[in-house]
Formats: structure tokens, sequence, C-alpha cells
């Protein structure tokens, strides 16, 4: 179908990362003839010339360069501003696809046609079968975390109807959360696809990952507990700790890992030491050891994989 669905991808300074995922994004994407936009808020060229290189080869490869800057959350939100489209994409600069992925979105959408359609991604366990689901309560408890995840969402046009109403101050750093539960407040039609279709580069490295403290407890608490009244606040509770604890982003791998690179310390510590029992597994005087334990005591620990606390 004609203006069904597009490929929205945000990027900043990640030229060959990005350039490797497009080889496998594009070759599905012309089996279909799906539209793909590339929003680059790079301040260099080089992403430019890989994706004017590409372009050459799929006519349907769009570019534009965000002068200045848009900033990572109206990135995101000018990605889905764009109203040509029936359904949305958006895909992390970072995100390759599993193969035969655009196919699997493009079956859901003409056989349930639903609001939101969120899909697996690797390391990110949901064991929940593929279904369309009505109720918003469940929806946000078992997957609110897992949507953290830009690249696991598609939205519907309806969905995208009041992006630009978002309030980025209540939702910095997650303005996708504001709009999915948003629009399943509105109308509740959500499908689940459990096949793993999203995988992060091996070389990705999160933007937020110097701050990761203030964003997935102070940010990420923010923008749930702003989202509809229709949504309890026994709910919004319950919800905000479940993704550092799926996520493992403060288990005692992470903190070493983040302490060895001096992101967590005593002051962090002191800051956070409340929300500790709720966001981690880790016993909490063993945290506070961490947070006092000499950077170079801990520098082999830097081997460690640390994609247990990507985003």
């Amino acid at each position: 179908m004609i203006n069904n669905l597009a490929i929205f991808i945000p990027t900043y300074n990640r030229p060959s990362i990005l350039k490797s995922n497009l080889v496998n994004i594009i070759s599905q994407a012309k089996e279909f003839n799906i539209p793909i936009y590339i929003s680059d808020d790079s301040n260099n060229d080089e992403t430019k010339k890989i994706i004017e290189e590409y372009m050459k080869k799929y006519n349907l490869l769009n570019y534009s360069q965000n002068i200045p800057s848009l900033g990572h959350d109206r990135n995101i939100v000018s990605c889905l501003s764009n109203k040509e489209y029936e359904y949305i994409w958006l895909m992390g600069d970072s995100m390759s696809i599993s193969d035969n992925a655009i196919k699997i979105i493009l079956d859901i959408i003409e056989i349930e046609s639903p609001n939101i359609i969120s899909c697996g991604a690797e390391n990110r366990s949901i064991d929940i079968d593929s279904s369309h689901m009505y109720d918003k309560d469940f929806i946000l408890e078992k997957f609110g975390w897992h949507n953290t995840l830009t690249g696991t969402t598609i939205y519907s046009k309806d969905a995208l109807s009041s992006v630009q109403d978002l309030d980025l101050l209540e939702c910095k750093n997650f303005p996708q959360i504001s709009i999915i539960f948003k629009a399943l407040n509105k109308k509740c039609s959500f499908y689940w696809e459990k096949k793993t279709l999203i995988y992060a580069h091996k070389d990705k490295e999160s933007y937020w990952q110097n701050n990761i403290f203030e964003t997935f407890i102070d940010d990420f608490s923010r923008v749930v507990f702003y989202l509809p009244p229709e949504y309890s606040n026994h709910l919004k509770s319950k919800v905000i700790p479940i993704h550092s604890k799926r996520a493992k982003i403060f288990d005692l791998k992470s903190l070493l890992v983040l302490r060895t690179e001096g992101i967590f310390d005593f002051n962090k510590f002191k800051k956070y030491y409340k929300t500790f029992r709720n966001n981690s597994r880790t016993n909490l005087l063993l945290i506070l050891i961490i947070s006092i334990i000499p950077k170079s005591i801990l520098i082999p620990i830097r081997t460690f994989n640390k994609s247990s606390y990507k985003k």
C-alpha cells in the first residue's frame, strides 16, 4: 500500500554505525518501496556524505540536516510530526533490523491496524505471546520499560495526532513514552510482536551514559508521573523501577563499570540511595562500598560487557 509505512531515523554523530545498519534496512525497504528519512543533528558533514552515497543506490532514502541542531528530544518529535504516512517506524541510529522485519510489520498493519505496534529487541526478554491488546494499564506495566528503547515502536498516524502538543519539560529524554501512553489512553489498540526485530550495534555508546542516574531515575519518573490521571498513581509507582531492574542498569556489574568510568561515586550514592532499593537488586551496603572503592582497583572491570545497561 502506498504511504502505508515509512522509517524515520534521528541521528547524531554516528556515521559509521549508521552506515553499517543502513545496508540491512535498505535491502528490506527496497522490496516494499518503503521510504527512509534521516534527520541529522550532527555537528559535522560526515553523516551527510555517507547518506548522499546511499541515496544514489536507493531513491527513497531522504536526508535532512538540522541547522541548528534540534537536540535529542526535538529531533524525535520532528520525525514523528510527519503526517504523510499511515505508520512511522522510529528507528534509533544504532539499530538494525532482523531479516523479514519490515514484512512482519506490514502484515501486522494490514491485518490488525493497531494504534501502536511494539516489537521484541535483543537482550530485552518479554515472555508474552504476540497478540493485539486493549488494556492500557496492563500495557504500561508490561511494556512501558521496553518502549524506552528507540526502535521498538511503530506509531499510527492517529497515535501521533497530538505530538506537537508535547511538553518536553515533562518528558525529557523520553518523549516517546508520553506519546505512546497518551495515545493508548485515548484509543487503546496495541499489538505486541514477540519476535526480536531490533538489534543494537555492538559499538553503540548511549548519549545518556554519563547521566544514567538522572535519566533513568529522575527523568523516567517524571515522564511516567506526568501520564494522564487515568493511569493510577499506584500503577505509575509500580512501573518506574521496572526499567532499572529489567535492564539491570543499576545492578552489581553495571555499577562496577559506572564506578570505573567515574560516573558513579559517593556523591551519586548520597543523592540516590533512597531509590536504590526499588531500582536495583544489589544490596545497599554493597552499593555504598562500590561508590567509595578507588577506581584504580576496578580498572579491569572495564573489560566487562556493558550491554546490560544500554537503553
